[in-house]
């Protein structure tokens, strides 16, 4: 029995396929412990802020600090079960990439001068959202998907109950991040 030329392309496509859906279904559920920690913390920060008022700054930081350091000791013990990985690299990068946001948002904020802290959790949640739409546009369309959803949620609260944007940044998307969370575990 031989195979033909055309039956060998396509079992070869067929192949190359399933690779791929098969890396992107592994990379959602390497992503789901970040989703569920940032989204448990954002509830945490925004919870912390409403009761404890003029210390939003602080309680972010920390908030941020404690988030930072839990996902890039997740990000080495994951990248040492990959062979030759070496896992103080990539802590390197997700921390430098953690400081790159930093200095950005601060940057931003420095130039712009929101006079608001309400102007100022919407245009992190915003950055936020991008960068998820632009992560899906490379690495898979839930990405993508949950950026959309966050970014109109801080839009629409933003414009149309400012007074509350905090608690429904917190509900909806902290909420949204967990969801996510279990959603990609399940991939």
């Amino acid at each position: 029995m031989s195979v033909t030329r055309e039956e060998a392309e396509n079992a070869m496509r067929d192949m190359d396929q399933a690779r791929t859906q098969s890396q992107e279904l592994y990379g959602y559920q390497e992503a789901s412990p970040y989703f569920l920690i940032w989204g448990v913390l954002w509830i945490v920060a925004a919870v912390l802020t409403t009761l404890i008022s003029g210390r939003d700054g602080l309680i972010w930081l920390t908030v941020d600090a404690v988030g930072l350091v839990v996902c890039t000791y997740i990000c080495v013990v994951s990248a040492r079960r990959y062979s030759g990985a070496n896992g103080f690299v990539y802590g390197l990068r997700y921390g430098a990439t953690a400081v790159a946001y930093a200095l950005f948002i601060g940057m931003a904020l420095a130039v712009f001068a929101p006079v608001s802290g309400e102007q100022i959790l919407t245009f992190i949640v915003m950055l936020i959202s991008v960068t998820y739409v632009v992560a899906g546009l490379w690495f898979g369309l839930r990405y993508a998907v949950v950026g959309l959803v966050i970014g109109v949620l801080a839009a629409v609260a933003f414009f149309f109950v400012p007074a509350y944007v905090t608690l429904i940044a917190a509900g909806l998307g902290g909420g949204t991040l967990i969801l996510t969370g279990l959603w990609l575990r399940r991939a």
